[in-house]
């Protein structure tokens, strides 16, 4: 079992698999992002339920490949953990035939679906002619589009983008991906757990800061910042850093924070988020999704395993404040293993595990998810 150094030795075990918030730290190499107001320009497109138990008649619940229990730390469901895929996209609704202009929304790199994004189509004269909303794996559809040069935009709060297309009589498809000159990360490295791993993974921009400088960090220039896990110490938990998180989530901006790195969250926001101590176990634990978007992001997968790298990770109670969403829960438990809540016009996050070591499909999806929904 490999431990947090402060209470125990550690041994290594596996990697993880999850969501995504803050992560534990060390240097990597990085973009800058660049400079922006830190403030969040789209909220969520209405009518997409969000945070709620998810209980879907015909979705698939079991995890392909992974042992129903709690494996030791090390064993086999380790390993087919970190190479657990989602399930394959459905199929696409039909549609008219010659008549649409089709098309997927994806990450920078080309090679993740960026799902549930507002979908404009704008046609030549600037007006806005039809709206829609990608589904899980990033895809859209107008249907009835005469032929024209079209503007093709879309957003989730900061990842946005647009495309100038030209559709044919017979109609066309496009891939659009997430312009990164609208991405302003800030990663404060930690000492166990390396989210840039991952933001590095799917083409994402990020700056590195060291933890001890949140209090003199200018949160004006960043949307999103990871706290990575560590122990802060007393000066890092100053009135100072305090009022500068609460600011930067009140004026728009979304804070991830693992692990460890909770007393960030509980200091600058007391009875948010109810927690159980540094008594996490390494290992395999399965965890159901209980929030509907997630489920669809995740192509119906409504099970996932997490494998903890490190005991002695902080857990939470499974009983939460009525503003707190849990979106996973550990099976056997029901203690949640990822939760949020909004402050003003920003949200916070925090997840029990560590990022940087979950570089599977489905916890890179899970990521991806997180940090352009909050």
């Amino acid at each position: 079992m490999r431990l947090h150094p402060s209470l125990f030795s550690r041994v290594a075990v596996g990697a993880v698999l999850s969501f995504a918030v803050a992560a534990c730290a060390g240097s990597s190499p990085s973009g800058k992002a660049t400079a922006g107001s830190g403030a969040k320009e789209n909220q969520i497109p209405t009518g997409i339920p969000t945070a709620i138990p998810t209980s879907i008649p015909g979705v698939p619940t079991g995890v392909p490949g992974v042992p129903g229990g709690v494996p030791t730390p090390g064993g086999p469901a380790d390993v087919e953990g970190l190479n657990w895929k989602l399930p394959p996209c459905p199929p696409s609704m039909p549609g008219f035939v010659g008549l649409a202009l089709t098309g997927s929304i994806l990450m920078p790199k080309g090679d993740m679906a960026l799902g549930a994004a507002k979908v404009t189509l704008v046609n030549n004269l600037g007006a806005e002619t039809a709206t829609t909303i990608s589904d899980g794996c990033g895809r859209f559809r107008f249907d009835g589009i005469l032929p024209g040069v079209y503007k093709v935009k879309f957003v989730v709060r900061t990842f946005k983008g647009e495309q100038t297309v030209n559709v044919p009589p017979g109609g066309t498809n496009v891939d659009i991906r997430v312009d990164i000159k609208f991405l302003q990360i800030a990663v404060f490295k930690g000492t166990w757990d390396h989210v840039e791993n991952i933001l590095d993974k799917v083409g994402v921009p990020y700056t590195m800061i060291p933890a001890d400088k949140i209090g003199t960090t200018d949160f004006s220039k960043y949307n999103i910042a990871f706290i990575n896990c560590h122990d802060p110490s007393p000066t890092q938990l100053s009135s100072t850093v305090q009022e500068k998180l609460k600011g930067f989530v009140s004026s728009g901006g979304a804070l991830y924070v693992s692990d460890r790195a909770l007393p960030y969250v509980t200091t600058t926001w007391p009875g948010m988020v109810k927690d159980l101590g540094n008594s996490g176990n390494a290992g395999t634990k399965k965890h159901t999704v209980f929030d509907f978007q997630l489920g669809s992001y995740l192509r119906g997968a409504m099970n996932v395993p997490i494998i903890y790298d490190m005991g002695a990770w902080r857990r939470l109670d499974k009983s939460q404040p009525a503003n707190t969403l849990p979106l996973l829960r550990d099976q056997q438990t029901q203690e949640p293993a990822i939760v949020t809540f909004a402050y003003n016009n920003g949200f916070v996050g925090y997840t029990t595990y560590h990022q940087g070591a979950q570089m599977n499909d489905a916890m890179t999806f899970s990521l991806v998810f997180f940090i352009t929904r909050l």
